[in-house]
This record gives C-alpha cells, structure tokens and sequence, in this order.
C-alpha cells in the first residue's frame, strides 16, 4: 500500500511538473510576434479605418478582424497585458478542453480543481497530459487561437444545449474555418438542431461584418480572403504540416528546391491534388463502411464518437497547417490512452500508438535538435502522426461499437 501512495504521489508531481513547464513557457514567450500579433495588427487596421488586409499577418476571414479589436485596444494601452490576458485565455481553453473530455470520458460532471486534486494522480491522465505538452507549448509559443478553436468544437459533445453550443461552432467557423468540417458530419448524421445552431452562429457572424464593413465591402473583402488567400496555392516548405502540403513534397518536383529532397515520384500538380481527395474519400469511406449501421440510427454516444473522429481529422483536411493546429490531437490522445488503460488491447495497435506519438510529440527540437526537427517535418511526421491517431480511433470505435453504438 506505501509503495502505491509513493507511486501516486511521484504522478502527481510529475503532473504539476507539465503544468509548471507550460506556465514558465507561457512567462518567457510573452515578447513573440507569432500569429498573435496579426490578431493586434488586423484589429488595428480596423480601427483605422485601412484596408483590413494591409498587413501580411491577417489571413482570416473579414470576422477575425472584428472579433480581434478587443486585442489591439487593450494592445494600444499595454503591451504586457494584452499578452498576458491572452494567456490566460488559453489556458482556460486548455483546461476547458481537457475537462470537457474527462466528462466525456467518465459520464460525469467534474470541476477544475479536480482536474489537479484526483486526476492528476492517475497515470492515463498524466501520461495524456505530457503526449499533448508539445503541442500546448507551441500554442503558447506562437499564442495561437487554436486553442480557443479546439475548446469550441469540443463543446459539441456537451448534447444538452444543441443550439447553444453550435451557435459557438457557427460564430467560430466565420472566424477561423476550421471547425467547418463539424457541418457534413452533422448532416450526414441528421442532427438538425445542431446544424440549426452553427448556422445561427454564422448568420450572427455575417449580421456582425454587415455591420461593420457594409454589404458592398463585405462582399468585396470575402472575395478578396478567398481568391487571394483561401485559394492561394500553398507552400510546400516543411513548416506547412499540411497533409496536402505532404502528398507534394513526396510527389512534386518542386520540393527539390524547396526541401532539397528528391520526391518518391514526380506529378503533376492537378494530379497530387487528385490522389490526396482520393485518399480523403478512402478514409470517409472507412468511417461509412465501419460505422454503416449506427449512421442509419445514431445514438447520443455514436454522434460524440464521430465529432472526435471529425475533430482528430480536421488538421489532415485544411490546405495550410502549423505545428501548433496539432493540438487537435488532444481529443484522441486522451480517449485512446483512457480506454488503453481500461481495455484490453492487441500489442500492435500500442505499438502504431506509440509511433503516432513519437511523430506529434517526440519530434521536438528539446529531444531531436532543431536540425533533426527540421529533418523530421520534411518526412512529414505530424500528419503521419495523425492520421495514426485517426485510424486508431477508428479501430478503438469499432471495438467499442456493439455495447456503445
């Protein structure tokens, strides 16, 4: 019995130990540009009354610029305390999105000081805790809004408010995009009031930038983001972790000048792209193929399933993707180690397991060097680690469909 107190007292400073790292990470990182400070700049530009796309940095949709005005007044009066308010933020997010799992999890309410009093002692827990630290710190590196995305989207599986919750969804799908790929899936699974809900949300957004810009501009600044931005070809630079940004560094010539490595075959351009749609439509197709009867007749618990499942996929969806949009592997990460630890598993999926998380997490420069990371995402390690993690919720869904589905 003393030997398991010890064994649980050491996880539980282990766990304060992560958290510690990610808050000292949080006080040194305050003097980043990142995105963070396109957020100001977009805000800036707006108050001005310039054209909102002046600046190089803003690469969001007209709403992004409205909901960024916050940031650049309180920006305009200190510098520290807007960085440091927004760290608050995401941190709350973090903590939202972890605690929205374990009650998901453990179908139970739990408050935040149990998330450091009793689950910091459980080893699932850490262990989830410490796969997902890379990806938080590159949020706090960069003070990205993805976590704040990731807490949205995750409210989904809160299935008591369907309006409320998805009005969120909507109002964060005009912002930043992302969170767009939560729409199919709920036609797909025919829960109207939650559709009902992200449209709801994006009509407040369009009402919003209607107010602002006006129709015309509003109109005029939409075409703009989507024929300049949104549809702009992206780089195949290592840094876009993009699953697309993938198929071209192992198919295009140009990835010689770009990563000076030589492709696996060279393609077209047109047809890449047509091989990674095809690839996107095999792995909808496992999901419809796997899932074909709880689709027919969803249940509460098959619908969360799926916005997991949608939520692990969206960085493997989206044309331009950083290091920090892996936080998207917190859901998964967290569901698969919990039922590991509760559910008998073959050996070989802890193994695919474990390669997933040495792409996401242990490819960081702290354990690979710089060089060596560098190296690594030009192998596209993140995307690989992924789509690991995707097909692994798809096995553990599958074992899990007879008593849960």
């Amino acid at each position: 019995m003393l030997s398991i107190k010890i064994q649980a007292k050491h996880i539980k400073y282990f766990s304060y130990l992560l958290w510690a790292i990610m808050i000292v990470y949080a006080l040194i990182s305050f003097k980043n540009n990142g995105d963070f400070i396109g957020y100001v700049e977009s805000g800036n530009l707006l108050l001005k009354g310039k054209n909102i796309y002046e600046s190089m940095f803003n690469t969001w949709p007209p709403a992004f610029s409205i909901l960024s005005v916050p940031l650049a007044l309180i920006d305009q009066f200190n510098f520290y305390l807007v960085r440091f308010l927004w760290m608050i933020v995401l941190f709350f997010c973090l903590l939202f999105s972890v605690k929205t799992m374990l009650e998901f999890l453990e179908n139970k309410n739990i408050s935040y000081l149990e998330i450091f009093k009793n689950y910091s002692q459980k080893p699932w827990f850490v262990l989830s805790l410490f796969f997902i630290c890379r990806a938080m710190m590159d949020n706090i590196m960069y003070m990205q809004i993805n976590l704040p995305m990731l807490a949205v989207a995750l409210f989904a599986l809160k299935q008591k408010h369907f309006l409320k919750q998805n009005i969120w969804i909507g109002i964060s799908i005009g912002a930043k995009v992302y969170n767009l790929f939560l729409i199919p899936l709920y036609i797909l699974l025919r829960q109207w009031k939650s559709l009902i809900g992200v449209f709801l949300g994006l009509g407040i957004v369009f009402i919003l930038v209607v107010g602002v810009f006006g129709i015309q501009e509003t109109i005029e600044l939409h075409q703009y983001w989507y024929q300049k931005i949104a549809s702009a070809k992206h780089g195949i630079d290592h840094r876009n972790q993009s699953l697309l940004a993938a198929f071209f560094r192992l198919f295009s010539a140009e990835n010689v000048l770009v990563n000076q490595q030589q492709p696996l075959m060279i393609l077209a351009d047109q047809d890449i792209k047509i091989m990674y749609y095809l690839f996107l439509v095999g792995l909808a197709v496992l999901y419809l193929v796997i899932f074909l009867k709880p689709i027919l007749k969803p249940n509460i618990a098959f619908t969360q399933f799926s916005i997991l499942l949608v939520i692990t996929a969206i960085p493997l969806l989206t044309p331009l993707v950083w290091k920090a949009n892996y936080i998207y592997a917190l859901p998964a990460v967290f569901y698969l180690i919990y039922h590991y630890f509760n559910i008998k598993t073959p050996l070989y999926q802890i193994l695919l397991f474990g390669f997933a998380m040495f792409c996401l997490t242990f490819s960081a420069e702290v354990i690979v060097s710089r060089a060596g990371m560098y190296w690594l995402e030009k192998q596209n390690v993140l995307p690989i680690g992924q789509l690991f993690l995707y097909v692994l919720m798809l096995m553990m869904g599958k074992k899990l469909k007879e008593n849960h589905f």
